[in-house]
């Protein structure tokens, strides 16, 4: 996913070093309705250098509710990215105010699909140790919940603890970690809650970037995602409907502007697009149903329902 939408908000980590031993740590707490969040990031670095976040244009410098230490610079860049900075810190911290669209992927009034990234060092590097914490609002329990790398592939070397109504991740050595949860309604035992891994997700509900499957800034499907699409096709059973997320930008590169003015025609492009091949991989039009979802309150999304063969 492109980072504006993989994550809560674009938040690169930029280091002036390769980091190797270091800990990034967010903690997210939702509001009872999912309408808003606060989210309290903390950086432990292996010796004082310069550090700082870069947030896309789509983020207010009054989000920052608070950022430690208190020589912190926060300045709109000249493409209105804004970025946060500091000088000569090993160790540093920010809280910061969320709007929905940026941590809620789908939320229908009885169940919640929420997405939080930890964020990730720019350039080439790791985070020693990536720590990511969800606290669920009271009235909601968790039904199923998976851990991340920074391009939403599923992670190979992870920890969890749960208790009670938080969840929290640990990721050692990647470039940047999230946590995908998928809420409901009650509350249910968390025992009864699953880790979706790709043998507990057949059938469930599959989250893809568009960068894991297009090709950049294109409605083309790039070779990569020709061939997820060939493993999605092989999970297709005979009993129960699967579920696909495709997550969008929200708005078109300029230079299709003319022919898909909007981020709904360009994600409706890339929704016919995404039929035809699946299509040409052996499913019925009778067995896929496409949908674009772009609301200013929910991420830019394709929602694709295969129901199985009859």
């Amino acid at each position: 996913m492109r980072k504006s939408v993989l994550m809560m908000v674009v938040c690169n980590f930029l280091g002036w070093s390769v980091l190797h031993a270091d800990v990034s740590e967010m903690v997210l707490y939702p509001n009872s309705t999912f309408s808003s969040a606060v989210a309290h990031f903390y950086h432990q670095g292996d010796k004082a250098e310069k550090y700082g976040f870069l947030f896309d244009e789509k983020f207010s410098p009054k989000q920052i509710l608070y950022a430690q230490p208190d020589n912190y610079i926060l300045e709109t860049l000249k493409d209105k990215k804004v970025k946060l900075s500091f000088d000569k810190t090993d160790r540093y911290s920010y809280m910061k105010q969320i709007k929905k669209e940026d941590f809620i992927v789908e939320n229908n009034g009885h169940s919640v699909k929420l997405l939080m990234s930890g964020g990730d060092c720019a350039g080439e590097c790791l985070t020693g140790r990536n720590i990511l914490t969800v606290v669920i609002p009271d009235g909601y329990s968790v039904i199923g919940y998976k851990g991340l790398d920074n391009n939403l592939k599923e992670l190979t070397n992870k920890e969890w603890k749960i208790t009670d109504n938080t969840y929290t991740l640990f990721a050692p050595k990647v470039k940047g970690a999230c946590i995908y949860l998928e809420l409901a309604k009650g509350s249910a035992p968390s025992s009864k809650a699953k880790e979706l891994t790709p043998k507990s997700i057949t059938p469930s509900t599959l989250v893809y970037s568009n960068l894991e499957l297009f090709e950049i800034g294109d409605i083309n499907v790039s070779i990569q995602g020709k061939q997820l699409l060939k493993t999605l096709v092989s999970r297709v059973g005979s009993s129960s409907k699967l579920m696909v997320t495709i997550l969008q930008d929200h708005v078109p590169p300029k230079r299709l502007a003319t022919l898909y003015p909007s981020a709904e025609k360009f994600s409706q492009a890339r929704a016919e697009v995404m039929v035809k091949e699946l299509s040409a991989l052996g499913l019925s039009s009778e067995q896929i149903h496409c949908e674009v979802v772009d609301k200013p309150s929910e991420k830019a999304r394709v929602e694709i329902s295969i129901t199985p063969v009859q």
